[in-house]
């Protein structure tokens, strides 16, 4: 069916779209981040977690991280805990999709650990 096909290369398109946009807005959180804008960079870091999906783990665990060294700059520890316990949480929901991440970065030669239990 054609109108399935052409729904399904836009859907396509538009997930090409958000994730180029999202990866530009943590390029400049990054930035800020390095420029010690620590509060700009929180703002386009919170932006980045509000147009991802929780399911694409590892960027949405690596803004998460971003997140925790821009609290520790700001010495707010209960903050760096209250991420973390959410990083911890999203991966034992996602333990399988975690190990198979690990296996592919083995393969690769890339250092990649996390262990769940």
């Amino acid at each position: 069916n054609e109108n399935a096909e052409a729904k399904k290369a836009q859907h396509k398109l538009r997930s090409l779209l958000n994730r180029k946009e999202i990866e530009n807005i943590k390029e400049e959180a990054n930035k800020l981040l390095k420029e010690k804008k620590i509060d700009e960079a929180l703002e386009k870091y919170d932006l980045c977690l509000k147009k991802i999906q929780p399911t694409d783990l590892v960027p949405y665990l690596g803004i998460l991280l971003n997140k925790c060294t821009c609290f520790l700059f700001l010495s707010k520890f209960e903050e760096i805990v209250s991420i973390s316990l959410r990083g911890l949480n999203l991966i034992s929901n996602h333990k399988q999709k975690v190990i198979s991440f690990a296996d592919v970065s083995e393969r690769k030669g890339t250092l990649f650990v996390i262990e769940v239990i």
